[in-house]
């Protein structure tokens, strides 16, 4: 006599939330406690679509809840994300040659601010 496995319940709701959250297949499988394998079958059976497919919908769900959240949490005033933000979508970046026009490596900025600080220095002893 062959002894069949009672049917896994996959509640949907749970995987959803998972992806959103960017857990991959194998994570979401092991944390509801089933095979991949069984997630990526199902997903076909009751979704009617692959389990890539399914996944990236959900993940990009995710991606677009985080940067808009992002986007609202800068121009609330964090000026370290406004920056960051600025960098990713605008392409704005930071560079020694928009300080001051100056054109030179890094080292040779540090060597010029080094050399300001020492003038300063010798023009207050004058003083």
């Amino acid at each position: 006599m062959t002894t069949v496995k009672p049917r896994i319940k996959i509640n949907w709701e749970d995987v959803e939330k998972y992806l959103i959250a960017g857990c991959t297949g194998t994570q979401v499988a092991a944390k509801l406690g089933f095979h991949k394998d069984t997630l990526y079958d199902r997903c076909v059976k009751e979704n009617n679509m692959s389990f890539s497919d399914y996944s990236a919908k959900k993940r990009q769900k995710g991606n677009s809840l985080l940067h808009a959240k992002q986007f609202q949490v800068a121009m609330g005033g964090n000026t370290a994300l406004l920056v960051w933000l600025g960098k990713q979508r605008l392409g704005q970046e930071e560079s020694p040659k928009n300080a001051e026009g100056f054109d030179g490596t890094l080292a040779e900025l540090l060597d010029a601010i080094k050399g300001l600080k020492k003038e300063k220095g010798d023009e207050e002893k004058e003083k």
